[in-house]
């Protein structure tokens, strides 16, 4: 899709966050909006600057340009008026709090049916392998039972709200790393085979 790392081109070496626009393929949340769907997103990669209905961007700093930032990113208006209404819950940049306003934003988009297709993604985990290495063992297994019990209290809260029956879930993982004896760099094996190329910029074809 043409994003190679959140935030640094590998191939151009150069430092910049990447926005929707740079993935270079139709995708999943492309897919749902083609077929008249109201797509919202909370917390998900690369959607900066997408008009998707409600985008309410990973704010992953405490510095008050990448706040700003952010904002600007997302549907600022939105992400303002919440912000502002859940300061108590909210702490930028700070886990597991940052993923705790993402759960109550998840709620209200459900409750209000402002949207039929939500697309949120938890940050804790990769929050703490990010600052602890990804051998400091207790603390990821607390952020993943962290993450557990969330997606578990929002199921019961659709439950509550009889919504669940309504509803279709589709839980997946990546992300972080891994401790593993063997890696398969997959698009390193499609360039030998010759499936893919990728130019001097770095662009796909």
């Amino acid at each position: 899709h043409g994003i190679y790392f959140n935030n640094y081109n590998v191939k151009v070496r150069k430092y910049r966050d990447k926005e929707y626009e740079d993935i270079q393929s139709p995708n999943i949340l492309d897919l749902f909006k083609s077929n008249g769907n109201n797509v919202s997103v909370i917390s998900w990669p690369n959607v900066g600057y997408s008009s998707f209905k409600y985008n309410f961007s990973d704010i992953n700093s405490v510095n008050i340009k990448d706040l700003f930032r952010g904002i600007v990113k997302g549907s600022s208006f939105y992400m303002l008026r919440n912000i502002f209404k859940y300061l108590n819950v909210l702490r930028i940049g700070i886990q597991p709090e940052a993923d705790n306003f993402s759960s109550i934003l998840a709620m209200e988009i459900l409750e209000s049916k402002k949207s039929n297709i939500l697309f949120m993604n938890f940050n804790h985990l990769d929050y703490v392998r990010q600052r602890y290495g990804i051998n400091y063992g207790q603390t990821s297994f607390d952020a993943l039972r962290d993450i557990d019990r969330k997606i578990g209290d929002l199921l019961a809260w659709c439950d509550n709200k009889n919504i669940l029956g309504n509803l279709t879930l589709s839980l997946v993982s990546g992300g972080s790393p891994c401790e593993c004896k063997y890696i398969i760099n997959i698009n390193y094996m499609f360039i030998k085979s010759g499936l893919l190329s990728v130019t001097k910029s770095g662009r796909i074809d």
